[in-house]
């Protein structure tokens, strides 16, 4: 009978370790990003232009949430999707601004749609679509 408990004791122990372990890389997504790559775009930001014209997301894994910009509007929504490499961004509600260039906030916008899955690799958060090709590379800024 002690030897049973133990074992029970064992497994429940395990079980919340590997659960724990999934929880734990989520939360790495958990914060401020700012997109760094769209597509085959690279984008950059040098000292005195204004980082808020790029493309940005703040993501609340807890509430299953993110808001932030496309470069233009602001914009907020849920998560409907979010496992230890599956994403999946619900429509955003935003505001309606008019921009003198709008083709980065709209390819963002368009990505942001088809985003399926995402890896972090060297403080670097990467998506991709469903057929696995990247999307957008983002880089931690808090």
């Amino acid at each position: 009978m002690r030897i049973l408990s133990s074992l029970a004791a064992l497994i429940f122990l395990l079980s919340c370790s590997g659960a724990g372990k999934i929880q734990d890389e989520k939360q790495r997504l958990n914060g401020s990003w700012a997109v760094v790559s769209l597509g085959d775009k690279e984008l950059s930001v040098t000292i005195g232009d204004d980082a808020t014209a790029l493309p940005q997301l703040e993501i609340k894994v807890g509430e299953m949430s993110y808001k932030g910009s496309d470069g233009c509007n602001r914009l907020m929504g849920g998560l409907i999707e979010l496992d230890e490499k599956n994403i999946r961004f619900g429509v955003a509600a935003g505001t309606q601004m008019m921009c003198p260039d709008m083709e980065i906030p709209d390819l963002f916008n368009r990505s942001l749609s088809e985003v399926r899955s995402w890896e972090i690799r060297k403080n670097q958060l990467h998506l991709f679509n469903e057929q696995g090709e990247e999307l957008m590379q983002l880089k931690k800024i808090d």
